[in-house]
């Protein structure tokens, strides 16, 4: 599991990818830029938790993931994020969105 502290903005490039393990990351600020593939080939990652607001996110920061739940703390987390092309990629598998 990863806790991305509250002063981190910027997720890199494939930051976490291929982390075989991951299952559940929790983003503890407001993240503002997420880059391609920064999750990608995480094929445990279970839970997202969104506890600040949320944007910037690349349309294939999330890909190849088995992501089934998604939370959001903020309700503007999920107004900035549902206008973007990166929200089809990040819940497409989800089973659970919950704000």
């Amino acid at each position: 599991n990863i806790n991305i502290p509250e002063n981190v903005r910027t997720i890199g490039y494939s930051a976490f990818a291929y982390c075989s393990n991951l299952e559940v990351v929790t983003f503890n600020g407001n993240v503002t830029s997420m880059s391609r593939d920064a999750f990608d080939q995480t094929p445990k990652l279970k839970l997202i938790h969104f506890k600040g607001t949320i944007s910037g996110i690349n349309s294939t920061s999330f890909t190849d993931t088995t992501i089934r739940t998604v939370y959001f703390d903020n309700q503007n987390a999920v107004n900035n994020l549902t206008s973007s092309s990166a929200y089809s990629s990040l819940i497409k598998n989800a089973k659970t969105i919950g704000i």
